[in-house]
């Protein structure tokens, strides 16, 4: 992911987080990069189409999408249109700022931070 963020910079990079769920357990087993249609340095936004594709790839593997990620230039709080758009999914959020260790949100009664775990 944060090779991906750095390779398209100005604009946020943004992503799929394939895997499975094991009680409140989301193991992320692959990451899967996307075009950002917005093209835009403070948004990101991914083709519904594209996503579809993605999710039944996931779905014909035994796993779904579990979240997505993207880059903050500025750090890795949520944004006010992230909150915004988090209250409508049940998908982790992972941010990637510039420096500094990827953060994962979902949204719970508010933004809320999960704990990570690398394998």
């Amino acid at each position: 992911m944060r090779k991906d963020a750095q390779a398209r910079k100005p604009e946020e990079a943004c992503g799929l987080l394939i895997g499975r769920q094991e009680g409140d357990k989301a193991i992320v087993t692959e990451v899967v990069p996307m075009a950002n249609v917005s093209r835009s340095p403070e948004r990101f936004s991914i083709d519904s189409e594209e996503m579809y594709a993605v999710l039944q790839e996931a779905e014909d593997k035994g796993m779904t999408v579990l979240g997505s990620y993207h880059s903050h230039p500025s750090g890795h709080v949520p944004s006010c249109l992230d909150a915004k758009y988090m209250q409508h999914t049940s998908y982790v959020w992972m941010i990637v700022p510039d420096t500094g260790n990827v953060r994962a949100y979902v949204f719970q009664d508010g933004v809320k931070e999960m704990r990570m775990e690398e394998a």
